[in-house]
């Protein structure tokens, strides 16, 4: 595959969904991939549910913490970008102690990678020739974000490397997928004024992005980001991820979230977004790209989003069924052109008859 215009994906979510590791999603099978292949799905991208991690065990199998206690202590005041009212920045900390303590061991980086290649050798025993993606996990410690590229780079990257056939890892691993889903308006700064190439805008999350592309691009793999729109008061975060799209080649394909199959609110999103894989350079509501003239080389395109689980069902639901309709009717154009990406839950939802031949139908010549 060339540069990717015939990008056509599938989100497989695998390993943990609980802070501490012990609910784990439903394993795709052979014949599932099989399935899918025959749908016409031609990347496979795996991931698991955003949650935290903040552990990895080093060559002698001892723990260590990413993020420690006594680095919240350490925060200074002004980490957020918006004056608060007083006790803000304690309760603010108390937030961040609370997530890391909920955290466990049995969440961590090495067993993320392992059920990561278990997953991708399982792919390749039905298809020697299928494209894979790797995940780098979620960072929910916004502010944090760059205080996990060591632990990403050594537990993430450098260990799946090591754990992959070395054929494998070249002729199948495409890239990795960065998983948090944004870069978070409240509790880190955004200097968007810092407008020159691949600049880093003074964000931790965006300094994380820069690091792990560098790491990823000099080992000839690729970037891919999901990344979701906002038009109400969290308008801001498209304003970030529409900067990092026009102006920084950090990630080769950046697939916008139009999020409107799952709020009704959001149906503005699907024309935004229309424009932008049209345009191949993210707009705003009034049509003016982010930052000026797009001077990235970054592919734009949109995700699919369905679900056939307990919190939605396109078999049941009307207006949700009519909603990804809404979907197909502006995206099915760029299917084959430029990269469309399935959102549709855990296995079992994607697997279901109607979502599957949904797949199938957008993803057919």
């Amino acid at each position: 595959m060339g540069k990717g215009e015939n990008f056509k994906g599938m989100l497989l979510y695998n390993g943990s969904r609980d802070n501490n590791g012990e609910v784990i999603y439903p394993e795709f099978s052979k014949d599932d991939i099989r399935k899918l292949l025959d749908a016409g799905v031609n990347e496979f991208i795996i991931l698991d549910g955003g949650l935290l991690y903040n552990y990895y065990i080093d060559d002698k199998g001892e723990y260590h913490q990413i993020v420690t206690l006594e680095d919240v202590d350490k925060l200074p005041p002004e980490i957020t970008e918006i004056s608060r009212t007083p006790g803000w920045h304690e309760k603010f900390q108390e937030g961040y102690r609370n997530r890391i303590k909920d955290t466990g061991k049995g969440r961590n980086l090495n067993d993320h990678v392992r059920r990561e290649v278990e997953l991708a050798k399982r792919l390749v025993e039905v298809d020697k020739d299928i494209h894979i993606w790797l995940s780098f996990p979620g960072v929910i410690l916004h502010c944090m974000a760059d205080m996990f590229y060591n632990a990403y780079k050594e537990y993430v990257f450098e260990l799946s490397k090591k754990s992959l056939p070395a054929e494998i890892w070249e002729h199948n691993i495409r890239g990795f997928y960065f998983s948090t889903e944004d870069i978070v308006n409240d509790f880190t700064v955004f200097y968007h004024e810092r407008n020159e190439y691949n600049s880093d805008f003074n964000n931790p999350i965006v300094k994380l992005i820069k690091g792990l592309s560098e790491l990823v691009h000099a080992d000839n793999k690729k970037m891919l980001w999901i990344p979701y729109y906002r038009l109400d008061r969290w308008a801001e975060t498209g304003k970030r991820m529409g900067y990092i799209a026009n102006r920084t080649d950090f990630f080769d394909y950046i697939v916008i979230q139009p999020s409107y199959f799952f709020s009704k609110n959001t149906k503005a999103n699907i024309n935004v977004i229309e424009e932008s894989v049209k345009r191949q350079e993210v707009v705003d509501f009034y049509g003016d790209p982010f930052g000026g003239e797009k001077i990235s080389k970054t592919i734009i395109g949109a995700e699919m989003e369905i679900a056939e689980d307990s919190s939605c069902s396109v078999s049941t639901r009307k207006d949700e069924e009519e909603r990804y309709l809404a979907y197909v009717n502006a995206f099915k154009q760029f299917s084959g052109k430029y990269p469309i990406i399935y959102y549709a839950s855990y296995r079992d939802s994607v697997m279901s008859p109607k979502i599957y031949n949904y797949i199938k139908d957008m993803f057919g010549e």
